[in-house]
């Protein structure tokens, strides 16, 4: 059986049976998004994410942005994840963000202004549930595509 923990405008599936993950010691969150201009963040988060690494839980709003049309024979990841791996007595959580709202790369102070409304939320909610592990430390991963010519 998996958890389900539903916040205001987030529901996190824990695949931990009936109750959220007990994560003793030191607590490390690495953040990376899937669908960020250039890729360099993705190809680097990816490759943070082994075999080994335990999905622990399944992020999904009603705020993210998803295609209706799967494709096969690699359907498309509709939710966030959550990764836990064990580093000595530490543990390191990797958390893929996907499906946000679009956004255009632009410097354009007229542009995008609705990402923050439809991507904060969710964002907001995951904070608060990862809360209660402590975490030391927090790495976004990120990349600036985008220069004014």
């Amino acid at each position: 059986m998996k958890y389900i923990e539903q916040m205001k405008d987030t529901e996190i599936v824990w695949h931990n049976s009936n109750a959220k993950p007990i994560i003793k010691g030191n607590v490390n969150l690495i953040v990376y998004s899937q669908n960020e201009y250039g890729s360099a963040s993705y190809l680097a988060g990816a490759s943070l994410v082994l075999g080994t690494d335990t999905h622990i839980a399944s992020i999904y709003s009603k705020l993210m942005t998803v295609s209706a049309i799967a494709t096969i024979p690699d359907p498309i990841w509709y939710e966030w994840r959550l990764y836990s791996r064990k580093v000595g007595s530490d543990t390191v959580l990797i958390l893929r963000i996907n499906n946000t709202f679009p956004v255009e790369p632009s410097l354009d102070d007229g542009m995008n202004r609705n990402a923050w409304l439809y991507t904060y939320p969710t964002i907001r909610d995951v904070v608060l549930s990862l809360k209660q592990y402590n975490i030391q430390e927090m790495l976004f991963m990120t990349t600036d595509t985008l220069r004014k010519i």
